[in-house]
């Protein structure tokens, strides 16, 4: 389609491209149809023609709608006073939260992914080896004090999010256990409920055996962790 490393994408359709989430929305509204994609090259802006389809990633992830060139955010860093900061920070993390909070309902196709030949488009979820592989990749990156950070947050969160899911042995089915309780008005047997959680531990520690297996074989493979 004419673009080359480097472009500054600045329109997609008319539309402009203000985070990620932008390209992805585009090719998924417009899969199959030519469209025009404006990028700024070295201070002028060049229009070209592009039609969004099924391409493959070099990790061999697929997807059905997208553009198969590599892209990412330009990142532009600028100060502010600590109070600003503080608020900036906390408005960040609410959004953060929101976006991790709708990706729960992709959580199941990635755990099937794992049994799957093919990666699922959303990613595969990650174990400890894994975590810590892409923390590797993180911290070579020429940002990687900044971007180490953004990551070990974006990690509690998640960790927190994850927390307060109603399954057995986290925090959240301990809340579910204390309201129905509240509904009852009389406590549940206690053996009864330290069984679901032993059988929910168990099934925990499953996950968490598969996962480090899986993040073994990607690391033995050379697969990114950040498909880049």
């Amino acid at each position: 389609a004419g673009f080359q490393a480097g472009d500054e994408l600045v329109s997609l359709d008319g539309q402009p491209v203000v985070d990620e989430n932008i390209v992805r929305e585009v090719a998924q509204r417009r899969k199959g149809v030519a469209i025009e994609a404006v990028v700024a090259r070295n201070g002028v802006e060049v229009t070209l023609t592009v039609t969004p389809g099924p391409w493959t990633a070099p990790d061999g992830r697929e997807f059905s709608a997208g553009f198969g060139f590599s892209y990412g955010t330009q990142t532009i860093n600028q100060p502010i006073n600590p109070i600003a900061a503080i608020g900036a920070g906390f408005m960040h993390s609410v959004e953060l939260t929101g976006r991790m909070i709708m990706m729960l309902a992709d959580l199941p196709a990635a755990i099937a992914g794992l049994f799957s030949p093919t990666p699922p488009p959303t990613g595969e979820p990650l174990g400890p080896v894994g975590i810590a592989r892409a923390t590797g990749e993180v911290i070579r990156q020429p940002d990687g004090f900044v971007s180490f950070w953004s990551l070990t947050a974006v990690l509690s969160l998640n960790l927190f999010i994850l927390n307060l899911l109603p399954i057995p042995a986290l925090d959240g089915s301990h809340i579910l256990f204390a309201l129905i309780e509240w509904v009852r008005g009389k406590k549940l047997p206690p053996e009864k409920e330290a069984l679901v959680h032993t059988f929910g531990f168990m099934a925990l520690m499953g996950l968490m055996a598969l996962l480090t297996v899986n993040d073994v074989l990607n690391a033995v493979q050379g697969t990114p962790i950040f498909g880049r």
